[in-house]
């Protein structure tokens, strides 16, 4: 189970990127509660090459040693790239304190039961169930990654007209028009919000009597 995380933040404590002299700030998780390891400042010059941003980042990786979890604003080029082959998950999300810790936890959790349910590439993937019983997670983002001829509608219609569930929560990089067209005759709530630059969260509810 994930124990450390590496936040990104600027000096007030907010979501930053590795190019904004940011500080990292590293979280060790502890009989349930999120203790912070070290704080320090992460300086890069793009000026002087991607060479050398590189060198930088990959002095970071190693730095941060068996931390392989690390967050901030935005990850692109190089330093995704160097981050992601040294096998960490890279968590884009915009957050104004620590507090943003469990919800990096979580999703971490949903996303390697998604992997684990995914048993072939040839299964259209499907929501998953989460320690919650009649709770469902899926991320879109990652399972049209794998398999980007499948369309988000031919993933979660099934499992909307099908499965009897209490909440589904779907990470998507835009959220489809199909969903709100067919939302009475799905007899569902749907409430969504935007995470990063690129990420939008949706909660869907199964309409009860009492709502």
């Amino acid at each position: 189970m994930t124990k450390k995380i590496a936040l990104i933040t600027d000096k007030k404590g907010s979501a930053s990127t590795l190019f904004d002299n940011s500080h990292i700030k590293v979280y060790f998780r502890d009989e349930g509660k999120w203790n912070l390891t070290e704080d320090f400042l992460f300086e890069v010059d793009i000026d002087k090459g991607m060479a050398d941003v590189r060198i930088k980042i990959e002095e970071l990786v190693a730095r941060l040693n068996s931390c392989r979890v690390i967050a901030g604003l935005k990850f692109a080029g190089v330093a995704y790239n160097v981050l992601d082959k040294a096998g960490f998950s890279i968590i884009e999300v915009d957050f104004k304190t620590e507090d943003v810790l469990d919800y990096i936890l979580e999703m971490i959790k949903r996303e390697e039961l998604q992997r684990e349910s995914e048993n072939s590439l040839n299964e259209i993937p499907k929501p998953i169930q989460t320690e919650t019983e009649g709770e469902y997670f899926i991320n879109l983002i990652e399972a049209q990654k794998k398999q980007p001829d499948i369309s988000s509608k031919k993933i979660l219609m099934p499992f909307l007209k099908n499965n009897n569930f209490y909440k589904l929560d779907v990470i998507f990089s835009h959220i489809p028009p199909w969903i709100n067209e067919e939302k009475n005759n799905l007899n569902i709530i749907i409430e969504s919000s935007r995470i990063s630059s690129n990420e939008y969260k949706m909660t869907i509810w199964k309409k009860t009597c009492n709502n």
